[in-house]
């Protein structure tokens, strides 16, 4: 390493640790010492030596100044240890960054195309495209192209290769607006930039009186899709992606293609890539989260020969992807769910607050926060998961790949406040949409056995066990006392089972 290099490591780490700014304060403080000492000896006609002693002192003073501020730090609760800078990762902020890998997405929005012209409402051409800016800004590991950027390659109407092209970006948002007078027309659409092709489009036809509202909630139903099909499109793209110099990212991107599947095979072989991902690069701490968060489902989708070591595994590697990364969305997320399959309900509630604090936008990981809401028993979790779902429902396309958990979360919170009946109608939903969900299948069952319906319960256990042997009700049973230390939700969430007849009432 060189003398300049090791003379920078080491500002840093003075600067990073608050020392600097002790150091200073402790000489303005030993100034005035020094300034308070000699007026007191001129005055009360002090013996000299209080001078000497006074700056043996101060020198002292400094040393053990020096030494507390570099082991410590003084916050509201006292002094605390201070984080020690990692050799292997040089810090949270340079392990937080995104991997070379990572294919951090880009996106462009351009300007919306005016149908109606010198119209009271033509303005929302410009508007529209603005909010979509300061709402994507916000999303995790996305760039968005500059408002003059965008203007200018609008201005030359290129097709979307030499947009994606000139720009960097593989996303393109456009759309149109027309002002019919009390209606308005407004058109957006999402393109693969660089597959040339169109990944979802839709048309708001709503009232002009209620404009601005209705513009937030276009922008917020915008993002909201955008996020689901971004994850497709990268999903896809590394599938098409050669094995000869497959990434770590990519290898990733394909176990969460299988994660989709719901299915016990599915699972499985998605371990695989994942292990190979953080062999490739060690440091990748999305790579040990995905991990990590895939051999907790494992026991929760009872695919796992032996559940506690795969739990064991499960929180070995999200410590490790939490010691490379603390404060990546990503990483707090997939911390945030294997803490809630192994049933530490309130840290994972932190730290699924501390992801949507970061990354907003991400609905994946709102939608994941209905675990732990569930797992506390309190009416006013289950009140907020209510509103947690319906906000997603409401600014997502019926696509998105986490719609099915929403809806099993929103029926799982009405089972356990006892409204069985509205708990149906969302499980018939999530089991349309997915029906190799085993563990839905399962908390199907359970509803339908809650309200006296045996045997369409008995159905619906076949149905699990059908893609699932091993999802069957005794599992079921123990998985809920896994996730849960609250005895009124594990009764909420099995007592259908004991009524149907499925199990066997415990003696």
């Amino acid at each position: 390493m060189s003398e300049r290099s090791w003379v920078f490591r080491l500002l840093r780490e003075l600067k990073r640790r608050n020392v600097l700014k002790v150091v200073a304060g402790y000489f303005v403080l030993s100034w005035f010492l020094f300034q308070l000492t000699g007026e007191l000896r001129e005055n009360f006609d002090l013996p000299k030596q209080l001078v000497v002693v006074v700056s043996i002192l101060l020198v002292v003073g400094f040393v053990v100044v020096l030494c507390v501020s570099w082991f410590y730090d003084l916050t509201s609760h006292g002094l605390r240890l201070t984080t020690a800078l990692r050799d292997d990762d040089e810090g949270d902020e340079a392990a937080s960054k995104p991997r070379p890998d990572s294919a951090v997405a880009a996106v462009a929005v351009l300007p919306f195309e005016n149908l109606t012209p010198n119209t009271p409402h033509a303005y929302l051409a410009d508007a529209i495209p603005l909010e979509l800016q300061s709402l994507l800004s916000r999303m995790h590991d996305l760039r968005v192209v500059s408002r003059q950027s965008a203007i200018a390659t609008s201005a030359a109407r290129n097709d979307l290769p030499t947009i994606a092209k000139s720009l960097s970006v593989q996303y393109v948002i456009s759309g149109s607006v027309a002002d019919l007078g009390e209606q308005l027309q407004i058109n957006v659409q999402l393109d693969d930039a660089v597959g040339d092709s169109l990944l979802w489009s839709d048309r708001y036809d709503v009232s002009a009186n209620d404009v601005e509202r209705l513009q937030r909630e276009i922008s917020e139903k915008v993002v909201g899709t955008f996020g689901g099909e971004r994850m497709r499109a990268e999903i896809g793209r590394a599938n098409d992606a050669g094995t000869a110099d497959t990434t770590a990212w990519q290898l990733v991107q394909k176990a969460r293609a299988y994660l989709l599947d719901y299915t016990p095979s599915a699972v499985a072989a998605s371990i695989p890539l994942l292990r190979r991902a953080v062999e490739l690069d060690p440091k990748y701490a999305v790579g040990y989260a995905a991990l990590g968060l895939v051999t907790a489902e494992k026991t929760l989708n009872a695919v796992s020969a032996d559940p506690d070591a795969d739990r064991r595994s499960a929180m070995e590697a999200i410590a490790r992807a939490e010691q490379l990364a603390p404060r990546d969305p990503v990483v707090l997320r997939a911390a945030g769910c294997v803490h809630a399959y192994l049933g530490a309900y309130r840290r994972s509630i932190d730290l699924l607050r501390r992801a949507v604090k970061i990354a907003p936008y991400d609905l994946g990981t709102w939608g994941y926060l209905g675990w732990p809401l569930v797992a506390t028993g309190e009416s006013r979790d289950l009140t907020e998961l209510h509103e947690i779902i319906e906000r997603l429902l409401a600014t997502s396309s019926e696509q998105h790949p986490g719609r099915s958990y929403w809806l099993f979360h929103k029926s799982v919170a009405y089972a356990c406040a006892g409204d069985c009946e509205r708990a149906l109608v969302h499980a018939e939903e999530y089991t349309a949409e997915q029906p190799r969900f085993s563990l839905g299948w399962m908390h199907h069952a359970n509803v339908l056995g809650r309200l006296g319906r045996a045997s369409a319960a008995r159905t619906a256990l076949e149905r699990s066990v059908e893609h699932n042997p091993l999802m069957d009700a005794r599992y079921y049973v123990e998985l809920m006392g896994v996730l849960t230390d609250q005895q009124g939700v594990i009764r909420s969430r099995t007592e259908g089972l004991y009524a149907a007849g499925l199990l066997e009432a415990p003696s």
